[in-house]
This record gives C-alpha cells, sequence and structure tokens, in this order.
C-alpha cells in the first residue's frame, strides 16, 4: 500500500508542475490588456524550429538617454537580466518611456531580458547607452503558408501591427497579428 501511495503523490506533483506552467503561459492571455505594437522585418529562416515569423520592435531597443530610468552611469547590465519597460500608447503602437530594475506599480509595463550585456554611460546622442531587451514575443510559430505570407507582409511594409496581451507583472503574450482574422 505505501508504493501505491508513493506512486500517487509521484504523479500528482507532475501533473501539478506542468498545470503551474500551462497556466503561468496563458495568464497573460486570460487577464492582460490589450496592446498594439509595430514589429520590423526580420530574416525568419531556422531549419530546427519549424516555421515562424521573427519579430522585432522598437521597444526592443531602448536608448536610456531619452527615457526614464534608475540606471545610473557606471552600473553594469548582463545577458539575461530582467528589467521592466514602461510603455506609453500612441497612435498606432507604444513608446518605451522608462527602463527600471524594480517592477512598476502601475502603468504599462514589459518584463523582458537583457540580450546584451552593457555598462551604463553618462553619453548622449550616437554614443548613449542602449539596453536590448527581449519579452518573449520575438517569434510567432505558425503553419507555413501563412508564415511565408506574413514574411512577405513584413518585407513590403514599414511593420505589422501586433496586439498583445500583457498582465499586471508585465508577462507578454501574442494575441494576434495584424493580417490574423483570429
Amino acid at each position: 500500500m505505501p508504493r501505491t501511495s508513493l506512486l500517487i503523490g509521484a504523479l500528482v506533483i507532475q501533473v501539478a508542475v506542468v498545470t503551474v506552467m500551462l497556466v503561468s503561459a496563458v495568464m497573460p492571455l486570460w487577464t492582460g490588456s490589450d496592446v498594439v505594437i509595430v514589429a520590423r522585418p526580420v530574416d525568419p529562416r531556422d531549419l530546427m524550429r519549424g516555421d515562424y515569423v521573427a519579430l522585432d520592435y522598437d521597444i526592443d531597443h531602448v536608448r536610456i538617454d531619452t527615457i526614464k530610468t534608475d540606471l545610473v552611469p557606471g552600473d553594469h547590465v548582463r545577458y539575461g537580466d530582467v528589467l521592466y519597460v514602461t510603455l506609453q500608447p500612441n497612435d498606432s503602437s507604444v513608446t518605451a518611456t522608462g527602463i527600471y530594475r524594480a517592477e512598476p506599480s502601475s502603468g504599462f509595463f514589459l518584463k523582458g531580458r537583457c540580450t546584451d550585456p552593457e555598462t551604463i554611460t553618462e553619453n548622449t546622442g550616437a554614443r548613449a547607452s542602449m539596453i536590448h531587451m527581449n519579452y518573449g514575443i520575438n517569434e510567432y510559430y505558425t503553419d507555413p503558408e501563412t508564415a511565408q505570407r506574413l514574411d512577405r507582409t513584413l518585407q513590403r511594409s514599414k511593420g505589422l501591427p501586433i496586439h498583445i496581451m500583457i498582465d499586471s507583472h508585465g508577462n507578454a503574450r501574442i494575441r494576434q497579428l495584424g493580417t490574423d482574422s483570429n
């Protein structure tokens, strides 16, 4: 009998872990706010990952000399560091208005990870510190025909509107691409 209880306990733990992972992945879609951002074209070729469209956004590249921040000259932002980027909606997209190490208490913001190490400097203009971010919304997996159609649309246009859902902790998921009807 104890062996059966141990087996059932192990099974319950496995199911619980998978359930938590699934719920945390879809939580932004259930509870998030709808925000539109514009994607730029990127070469999406990768034989190992299947059919997808690679997406790049203006908010992926944050110049800290033009926005609010708690980063000071001399700070080191390392690869993988979690940062929060505050957003201001405008006519057709959003603009980054701040970048912080601590989670903001209100407003629209995205939680992301630094993709390129940077030491914060006092420079402005062309030599200003630029933080490169990844918010987990840079790839959109789809069937081959749709991926090719979206890639052509991105290459021809100045950008493609992407509807994302952002939860209260800054986690984002793609809800819809501008040309999708879902």
